[in-house]
């Protein structure tokens, strides 16, 4: 990955501001990691890029859109050990973020808003920040805290749980639409929902043991973004929109040939082909 930005840095459009430090507005450092500041800032940071307090969008192309490098390459089981993700704040192209594709849609969205806060909060490490299943830092407990309260924001989760009746009558579907409507996974909406007491300790143990794709097919809920990745090749979707953009251009202009650009990217001529 950092070989590939290394190089990606000779081509790439740089008149397309990369981001290397946060808006001074929501700026609170370059190592800032108070865990009891987390929902604050969360809500700052919606504030001021005009995301309300309900599902944010795609987050992919949004971070895609602020300038952020976002790439996904296949690293292991995360049970196992695995790396969700990581951060590197990249002297040419600023905040860069890796994203393990082989984790689910709900995974991901979590490992984007985690790293997301490597970059806002954490811009002045000096090496590559790696996301490890275990690692209980305060840097790491303080992205976790925002990554959970930037997805699911308390005031949010409290609003649609009023809109829709489920005040104190929460069932574990209703639970699983709430995942796929912020875009988060099963297990990480009961502990929202429960951190939050709109649900109880024993629910949230019990409902945790029930597979959240068979729910899904119980209610005629799409059940894709619950499914595991892990067999999956990325391809062309492991870069984002402005990289393959790019990357047409350079082919376009014969700057690079389709050899030389499948090299670059990592992909055989075929895959860039098609």
């Amino acid at each position: 990955w950092i070989s590939f930005l290394d190089e990606w840095s000779l081509f790439a459009d740089l008149d397309r501001e990369r981001k290397a430090k946060p808006p001074r507005k929501i700026d609170r450092g370059p190592d800032f990691s108070d865990i009891r500041s987390a929902s604050k800032v969360s809500t700052e940071v919606r504030d001021h890029y005009g995301l309300g307090t309900f599902a944010l969008p795609d987050l992919f192309a949004f971070l895609d859109e602020q300038g952020v490098l976002v790439c996904q390459a296949k690293l292991g089981d995360i049970s196992q050990d695995g790396i969700s993700g990581a951060f590197y704040n990249h002297p040419i192209l600023g905040y860069c973020i890796l994203i393990n594709a082989q984790t689910s849609q709900g995974r991901q969205m979590f490992t984007l808003a985690h790293e997301f806060a490597h970059a806002l909060f954490h811009y002045g490490a000096n090496e590559c920040i790696i996301s490890v299943a275990g690692e209980n830092s305060n840097r790491e407990q303080f992205a976790d805290a925002f990554a959970a309260n930037l997805l699911v924001p308390a005031k949010g989760l409290k609003d649609i749980i009023q809109e829709t009746g489920l005040v104190n009558r929460i069932s574990e579907y209703d639970a699983l639409q709430l995942a796929s409507y912020f875009k988060v996974s099963y297990a990480f909406m009961l502990n929202r929902l429960l951190f939050e007491r709109h649900i109880n300790l024993e629910q949230r143990n019990d409902w945790q043991t029930l597979s959240p794709r068979s729910l899904a097919k119980h209610i005629g809920l799409n059940a894709s973004m619950f499914r595991s990745r892990i067999d999956e090749e990325p391809y062309l979707s492991r870069y984002p929109a402005s990289v393959l953009k790019k990357v047409r251009e350079l082919i376009e202009g014969d700057v690079l040939s389709v050899g030389q650009a499948a090299s670059l990217l990592r992909l055989d001529v075929l895959t860039l082909q098609t």
